[in-house]
């Protein structure tokens, strides 16, 4: 089974109904809006898995770094982040009541269930691991190779099975020039 990633057009419908979002958390008061607008571009420009997302504390962000040790691998990894998303995150920092950037405002339980009707409202199909898979999918666009290395991974072989959907990548494949058909004179 190939991996599956969101396209462009389906990032850009995903934010736009998190941006959409009313609300505030009941627990936390939190914008809804801006927990779920960080959490899509902090995913998408990370790669990081759900459960990293969520355990992240606001003194992992360096000015527009973020330095993380990956649970599953125990590897460190260090990431840029746009204006954007840094604006995003040192808003939710702002409000944090415990010094964590997500935790703090909603249970991961209440989380997940909240994710359902948001990809649902989005037309989406998948989940927030989605992200993860987009966003090594267009590095490896961009730059072949690049996967692995924005993942995280110790093996390139991960990647390309489990994360890069290769119906988003450009077609690289070696291709001979076309041969122009030609209509007979018996044709005509």
């Amino acid at each position: 089974v190939l991996p599956i990633a969101w396209s462009m057009k389906e990032l850009d419908r995903l934010l736009d109904v998190t941006l959409s979002l009313p609300g505030q958390f009941q627990t936390s008061r939190c914008s809804v809006k801006l927990w779920f607008t960080a959490w899509v571009l902090l995913s998408y420009e990370t790669g990081l898995r759900h459960g990293d997302v969520y355990a992240l504390e606001e003194t992992q962000l360096r000015g527009d770094r973020l330095f993380v040790v990956q649970n599953k691998t125990g590897k460190p990894i260090g990431k840029r982040l746009t204006p954007g998303c840094v604006e995003l995150l040192e808003q939710l920092a702002y409000q944090s009541t415990d010094g964590s950037l997500f935790r703090w405002a909603i249970n991961r339980r209440n989380s997940y269930v909240r994710w359902v009707k948001i990809l649902n409202e989005a037309g989406l199909k998948g989940s927030p691991k989605y992200l993860r898979r987009s966003g090594a999918t267009y590095c490896e666009a961009a730059n072949p190779g690049s996967a692995t290395a924005f993942l995280g991974h110790a093996s390139p072989e991960m990647a390309a099975a489990h994360y890069i959907d290769p119906t988003l990548l450009p077609d690289r494949t070696p291709q001979p020039p076309p041969l122009v058909l030609r209509e007979s004179e018996e044709d005509c």
